[in-house]
């Protein structure tokens, strides 16, 4: 049996709108030096709303498959929880719908277990057009946020409701103990360079260079080893994004 003073209690100084918060606890007896930890819960602090809507053009073809991204939390993680009511069943020849995966080196579609989550990019192509809109809580617009991301190909996009600059979009990585090794510092920093690789859009059938991105849109970037995280500092945002035509680049393009 465990009474009050065997315990340690800590006190959460201040819970901001918009922001997710992730907590464990642990306990360690006096004969054994490893802590045992309780699995991880989180909370969202912040009133749901209808989001905005993310218009999706009518395709049946490759070239007209879209990247998109969601700048919202959702109570439920789960893909088919947040656009199930707008899919209803969901039909390969009217939908397809899914992410890749750099652990597994595979896409996961949806119905495989595909979770939404802000800062992440999604494949979508529907045959008779699809019009996005659920309930969930906006990202905060008045914090740097983080995005991690796994070692090789990640789809990405604004966390938020933010047209981001790339360039100053920053970088840190971490060790295996949490701890920070690089960073932060800009995208365009040369060091940063040996982190991550170029940023790609999909745009009329071809993966092109990016120098922007806009929000609920989807992105494609390679990092070279674990533990590398992105941060969109609001100075990192643009008044208003306007998309440029791109060349192709001779760097490695997504799978």
């Amino acid at each position: 049996m465990i009474n009050s003073g065997d315990l340690t209690s800590y006190n959460f100084a201040e819970a901001f709108s918009g922001m997710k918060y992730f907590w464990k606890v642990g306990y360690k007896d006096s004969g054994n030096i490893q802590t045992s930890w309780s699995s991880v819960s989180s909370f969202i602090v912040g009133t749901p709303e209808q989001s905005v809507i993310i218009g999706i053009p009518p395709g049946g073809t490759v070239p007209q498959y879209q990247m998109f991204s969601i700048p919202y939390w959702t109570e439920k993680e789960e893909l088919e929880t947040v656009l199930g009511a707008i899919i209803g069943i969901y039909d390969i020849r009217k939908f397809r719908i899914g992410a890749y995966d750099a652990q597994t080196g595979r896409y996961t579609e949806y119905g495989e277990g595909l979770k939404m989550m802000p800062g992440k990019a999604y494949w979508i192509l529907s045959r008779n057009g699809l019009r996005i809109s659920f309930d969930g809580v906006p990202v905060s617009l008045n914090h740097t946020i983080g995005v991690v991301l796994d070692n090789g190909w990640n789809m990405i996009g604004a966390p938020n409701y933010a047209d981001y600059d790339w360039s100053k979009v920053e970088v840190v990585v971490y060790d295996d103990n949490g701890n920070a090794v690089y960073g932060p510092a800009q995208v365009s920093a040369p060091d940063s360079q040996k982190y991550i690789e170029t940023l790609w859009q999909w745009q009329n059938g071809e993966y092109l260079p990016a120098d922007t991105l806009e929000k609920t849109r989807g992105y494609w970037l390679k990092t070279k080893q674990p533990g590398v995280v992105l941060r969109f500092p609001e100075t990192a945002r643009e008044k208003s994004a306007t998309r440029s035509e791109k060349r192709s680049s001779s760097a490695e393009k997504p799978p």
